[in-house]
C-alpha cells in the first residue's frame, strides 16, 4: 500500500513539470501582452548620441605612443556633441585643444617642407609651436638642429658684414645670429644686459654682440635696447657634456687626485660629499694637507652663507639675501679657481634664485604703485644675473621710466627722483647729470 502510494505522486508530479512550464510560459507572454512598450523620449536618445560621439572624441584626440591622433575625425566628433548640446563643457574644451593641435601639425608639416629651402623660415615656423602641443618635442628636434647647422654661417657672415664699410647692412644677419646665441643660458648671463648699452663689465662677452651693439647704437641712438627674444624651443640643456669637461679640467689641475674628485664633487653641487671626502683624504694623508683645509674651510663656510641667504629669501627679502650670497660667490670663485667653464652649482642657484625673488618681490610693489622701491629690488636680483629674461624686461622698464622722468624734470630734486631709477650701463647717471647743469644743479 505505501509503495503504490509513492508511485502515485512521482506520477502526478511528473504529469505537473509539463503544465507548470506551460502556465509560466504563457503567463509570461500574458505579461508581456499587457505591458506597454517603452521607447526612450528624444532628450534621453540626444544624451545617448551625445555621449557617443564625446567617447569618440576623446578616442581619435588621444595621444599614444606611436598613434597618430585623428584631429579631423575628433573635430568631427566633437562638433556633433556641440550640436546635440553647445554649451558642452569638456566638448568645447577638447575642441580648442584639437584646433591648436592641428595648427601645430601644419606648421610642423610646413617647416619640414621649407627646410630644405630656408632654414630660417622654417624654425620661424617651429618657434610658433606651442610648449604644451603634443608636436612640441618633434619641433624642439627639428628646430636644435636647424639651429647648430644656420649658427655658424649667420655667425661668419656677420663677422664678415661687419667688417664692410657700412657696416648698417651687417644689423639684420647679426640680429639673427644673436637671436640664436642668446638662447644659451651661460651665453646670456656672460653678455646680456637690460638697458645697457655694452655688455656686463669683465665678462667674457662675445665680441660680434659687442660690434653689433656699437654699429646698432651708432646707426639709430634713439632706439630700444636690443633684447634677447626668449625661444623655449631653442633652449639646449648642456649638464652633461658641461660636467664632463670640468671633471677633466679639475681632475687635471690638482696634483691629489682625490683633492681634485672633492672639488669636482662641489662643483656639482654635492657639499656635504665634498667636505667629506676632504676629511677622508686629510685623514689618510693628503698630498698637500694646507690645501685641503683651506678648501674644507671655504666650503663650510659657503654652506652657512648660503643658508643664511635662503634664510633671508624665505622672509621675501632679497636685499637682505644679498651680502651672504655675494660672499658664498667669492668664497666659491676661491674654491674652484680660474675656471673658464661653466659656473658651478652654487653660482647657478644663487643667480637664479635671486633674479627670480628679486623679479617677484619687486612684482610686488610694482603692482601696488611703488616704482622706485620695485626697480631698487631689481637691481639687486639684475646684478646676479642676466639671464632672467622677465628680470630683464623689469629693469628696461625701470630705465625707460627713469629718462621719462629726467626729460621732464623742472626742479633737482627730481632729477635725484629719476637718477634713483638708472640702471648699470644705461647711460641714465649721465643723463642726469647734463640735466642738472642745465638747470644749474649743485
Amino acid at each position: 500500500m505505501v509503495r503504490w502510494v509513492k508511485a502515485r505522486i512521482r506520477r502526478i508530479a511528473v504529469a505537473a513539470t509539463p503544465l507548470a512550464l506551460a502556465a509560466s510560459i504563457v503567463g509570461g507572454a500574458a505579461l508581456l501582452r499587457s505591458s506597454p512598450s517603452r521607447r526612450p523620449s528624444p532628450a534621453a536618445e540626444e544624451d545617448f548620441q551625445a555621449e557617443e560621439q564625446m567617447s569618440r572624441c576623446r578616442l581619435y584626440s588621444a595621444v599614444e605612443q606611436g598613434i597618430e591622433p585623428d584631429w579631423l575625425k575628433a573635430e568631427i566628433a566633437c562638433n556633433r556633441v556641440l550640436d546635440l548640446h553647445p554649451i558642452h563643457e569638456e566638448a568645447n574644451r577638447l575642441l580648442l585643444r584639437i584646433k591648436d593641435e592641428q595648427a601645430a601639425f601644419e606648421r610642423l608639416r610646413r617647416a619640414e617642407a621649407l627646410e630644405a629651402l630656408d632654414e630660417l623660415s622654417a624654425l620661424e615656423l617651429l618657434t610658433q609651436v606651442s610648449e604644451t602641443s603634443t608636436y612640441f618635442r618633434r619641433a624642439k628636434a627639428q628646430a636644435l638642429e636647424i639651429k647648430a647647422r644656420a649658427m655658424p654661417r649667420l655667425q661668419a657672415d656677420c663677422a664678415r658684414l661687419l667688417r664692410r664699410h657700412p657696416r648698417s647692412p651687417a644689423l639684420l644677419t647679426c640680429e639673427k645670429y644673436l637671436a640664436l646665441a642668446c638662447q644659451d643660458a651661460f651665453w646670456r648671463e656672460r653678455n646680456l644686459g637690460a638697458g645697457a648699452s655694452l655688455p656686463l663689465a669683465g665678462a667674457a662677452a662675445d665680441r660680434l654682440y659687442l660690434q653689433f651693439l656699437r654699429v646698432r647704437q651708432a646707426a639709430s641712438p634713439s632706439s630700444a635696447t636690443w633684447i634677447c627674444p626668449q625661444l623655449k624651443l631653442l633652449e639646449e640643456r648642456p649638464e652633461l657634456e658641461s660636467d664632463a669637461k670640468v671633471s677633466e679640467a679639475l681632475l687635471q689641475r690638482s696634483s691629489d687626485r682625490r683633492v681634485g674628485q672633492a672639488v669636482l664633487a662641489y662643483w656639482r653641487g654635492n657639499l656635504p660629499t665634498a667636505l667629506s671626502a676632504l676629511q677622508a683624504c686629510l685623514h689618510r694623508g693628503a698630498a698637500d694637507p694646507s690645501t685641503a683645509r683651506q678648501l674644507q674651510s671655504r666650503i663650510s663656510m659657503v654652506m652657512q652663507l648660503l643658508k643664511a641667504g635662503h634664510t633671508a629669501l624665505q622672509a621675501r627679502d632679497p636685499e637682505n639675501a644679498a651680502a651672504p650670497f655675494r660672499a658664498a660667490l667669492e668664497h666659491d670663485r676661491q674654491i674652484l679657481g680660474p675656471l673658464t667653464l661653466p659656473p658651478s652649482s652654487v653660482e647657478r642657484i644663487i643667480r637664479r634664485e635671486m633674479s627670480s625673488h628679486s623679479y617677484q618681490r619687486g612684482k610686488y610693489w610694482a603692482d601696488r604703485a611703488d616704482t622706485h622701491r620695485a626697480c631698487r629690488i631689481w637691481k639687486v636680483g639684475y646684478s646676479f644675473s642676466r639671464a632672467d629674461l622677465a628680470l630683464l624686461q623689469a629693469v628696461k622698464h625701470c630705465s625707460e621710466r627713469g629718462r621719462e622722468l629726467a626729460a621732464a624734470a623742472h626742479h633737482c630734486a627730481e632729477l635725484a627722483s629719476a637718477a634713483d631709477l638708472a640702471v648699470e650701463g644705461d647711460g641714465m647717471l649721465e643723463k642726469v647729470r647734463a640735466r642738472r647743469e642745465e638747470l644749474g644743479c649743485r
